[in-house]
């Protein structure tokens, strides 16, 4: 699954009302970004090291709903695809700013299964869980 990544921030924050914003844009703002361990961090480190790029990081953390929190208050902006914030942004309580960044058009996510282990009953259940949102979400 593809999704590009966005800016997240308050509908009040400066940057709310443009329609895409630049990684040198955000070197000004705190950010409330992923923990080393998310691929999304490691994404956005490598395109903060090409770009030479120091952003302000407010907030180094392994919660989603942190991250969202910070952004929502207008503490500080946030990298996310918009399908992890589509109700936030229905409710109004947070905006998607596209950025113009080439890494951040296309992430994809990978489920990596070894190829001579079988899968439990749960795991499947899982997987095929994942793979219909998965679906469900490309068709929004």
């Amino acid at each position: 699954y593809a999704e590009p990544v966005s800016c997240i921030v308050s509908p009040r924050h400066p940057l709310a009302k443009l329609k895409s914003v630049t990684l040198k844009m955000l070197e000004q703002y705190p950010l409330a970004l992923p923990n080393d361990s998310f691929g999304l961090r490691q994404l956005i480190d490598a395109a903060a090291e090409r770009r030479g790029i120091v952003f302000n990081k407010l907030l180094t953390t392994n919660s989603l709903e942190v991250t969202k929190a910070f952004a929502a208050k207008g503490i500080a902006a946030a990298f996310m695809p918009p399908f992890t914030v589509r109700a936030e942004v229905a409710r109004g309580s947070l905006r998607c700013v596209p950025v113009i960044e080439a890494g951040f058009r296309n992430p994809y996510s990978e489920v990596c299964i070894h190829r001579n282990r079988e899968l439990s009953v749960a795991a499947k259940a899982f997987l095929e869980a994942l793979v219909a949102e998965f679906k469900r979400l490309r068709r929004q």
